[in-house]
């Protein structure tokens, strides 16, 4: 039992001689930083960054020791000096700059920043616009399990750019998005079921999908579900929750909406008109309780 004791005293003496060891004053933290430790930089640098740990903020210092730490290879100081060049923050937007330094934290397995240099590959922004590199670098992130890459690989094997056409794949990634919840890639899926592309027409599935983006007030999920209520397309025919649905794509700016919502007035009843009002009222109540979510609308 005395054994006991003293291995768990030893241990807590261990253990606070390392927390000890490991805590810098602030002066202390600056003067490691600005004789060239890394880990020093990095954290001086998210210290200034966010005010932290009495650090007053200061972007211009956050900027100058995440530049020191990148020029010495910081995954992390490479990073965030490729995003203060594509923000801006040192003076103009510079995209050249940014992308070289994404490019070297990208080389490192940056998941973010291989995400960022296949667009600028993509587009042709601060580097020649190659299909090749594009493709490379955002399958690297995909295969990584980044939403937004996945979202942009589905695009990939959409539209066949760089990459043999391929519906079954688009939909692959396209679902791994939406469950990682990057909200359009649901209206995208939806849309291959209605239309049949790459599976079987599934009107039932593409209401899922659609309904899955309209939850979290996607525009275009909102009026797709506001179609398919109105018309009973995979989902039962109800010409006042069309129009609710229809309704909120209109707030949200989804195109064609205000033409759709005139349709659809024009075959309302009076009893219609009651329903929709009380189910706005009833959507409003939930939205308040979920943050804007449109759950429990339908």
């Amino acid at each position: 039992m005395h054994k006991i004791y003293v291995i768990i005293i030893s241990l807590m003496l261990v253990f606070s001689i390392q927390v000890k060891a490991e805590y810098l004053s602030m002066e202390e933290l600056l003067s490691k930083a600005d004789a060239g430790d890394i880990q020093s930089q990095e954290q001086t640098a998210s210290n200034y960054l966010g005010g932290y740990n009495h650090f007053a903020k200061d972007l211009s210092k956050a900027q100058h020791y995440y530049l020191l730490a990148a020029k010495q290879g910081s995954l992390k100081g490479q990073y965030y000096t490729g995003k203060f060049f594509q923000t801006g923050a040192f003076g103009k937007p510079d995209m050249i700059q940014a992308v070289y330094w994404y490019t070297k934290a990208a080389e490192q397995g940056h998941v973010q920043s291989s995400m960022l240099v296949g667009d600028a590959y993509l587009m042709g922004v601060g580097v020649e616009k190659s299909t090749d590199e594009a493709v490379k670098w955002i399958l690297f992130a995909a295969r990584r399990n980044s939403p937004v890459a996945l979202f942009r690989a589905g695009n990939l094997y959409l539209n066949g750019t760089g990459v043999a056409q391929d519906y079954g794949m688009a939909i692959k990634m396209f679902t791994q998005s939406s469950q990682r919840a990057f909200v359009p890639a649901n209206d995208i899926l939806g849309q291959m079921y209605e239309r049949g592309a790459g599976t079987q027409k599934d009107l039932e599935a593409a209401f899922k999908w659609y309904m899955e983006g309209a939850l979290y007030g996607d525009a275009a999920a909102l009026m797709s579900v506001g179609r398919f209520r109105a018309l009973g397309m995979g989902t039962t025919k109800s010409i006042p929750h069309g129009y609710m649905w229809v309704h909120y794509a209109s707030k949200a700016k989804a195109k064609g909406a205000d033409e759709y919502l005139q349709k659809i007035q024009e075959q309302m009843t009076d009893a219609d008109w009651t329903k929709a009002k009380e189910l706005i009222v009833r959507c409003e109540v939930q939205r308040k309780k979920r943050s804007g979510r449109f759950n429990w609308c339908d």
